[in-house]
């Protein structure tokens, strides 16, 4: 026997019979069925779908109701759905647990590697700046000359740093000392 693929209806309300696949008898069209549903419950329908938890919900009842036909009672059917539910909890706390865990790893690694590069960076420019003082003095350059140009290269490092610095800041207390870094590195 060969499957066909069905296509899903896209009409907006169908009144043709739906045929059960269990039995192969005619089954009641959804609109027929959901007036038969009080108007409370239907309002509970449409509030557990927009939540995105319609589906699990009747999932949870559908299981509970298949182990009471089964001849289970309604106390340890609920019990058994409810321990369940607890394991699918458990279940999912663990694997955000892992993923947080990943997350904080993968971001120590990235902080890890960006101050190694911020270090390198700030030695060659340190070095630079020195390079260009030990040029200057052996040109004869003054004093003030040179004491001129250290605090242009100071200010110039201070202001890189504090830039850096930026997007991690929050809440006051980070505003405050961020505030008083941008006072220092360029009103001295």
């Amino acid at each position: 026997m060969a499957l066909a693929d069905i296509a899903m209806c896209t009409c907006p309300v169908s009144f043709e019979p739906v045929i059960c696949a269990k039995c192969g008898g005619k089954l009641l069209p959804p609109s027929q069925l959901f007036s038969k549903i009080d108007m409370s419950v239907q309002q509970w329908f449409y509030d557990l779908e927009s939540e995105s938890r319609l589906n699990s919900t009747l999932g949870t009842y559908m299981m509970i109701d298949k182990q009471v036909r089964q001849g289970a009672s309604l106390t340890a059917a609920v019990q058994h759905a409810t321990k369940e539910i607890g394991l699918e909890l458990t279940g999912v706390r663990e694997e955000l647990e892992q993923r947080l865990a990943q997350k904080f790893d993968e971001l120590r690694g990235e902080n890890e590697r960006f101050t190694q590069l911020l270090q390198e960076g700030m030695i060659k420019q340190v070095e630079s700046v020195i390079k260009e003082i030990k040029l200057m003095s052996d040109q004869g350059k003054s004093i003030s000359e040179i004491e001129s140009r250290i605090k242009e290269a100071t200010g110039a490092l201070q202001s890189f740093l504090t830039a850096m610095r930026l997007p991690g800041v929050k809440g006051e207390e980070g505003e405050v000392n961020v505030l008083r870094d941008l006072q220092d590195a360029f009103l001295g």
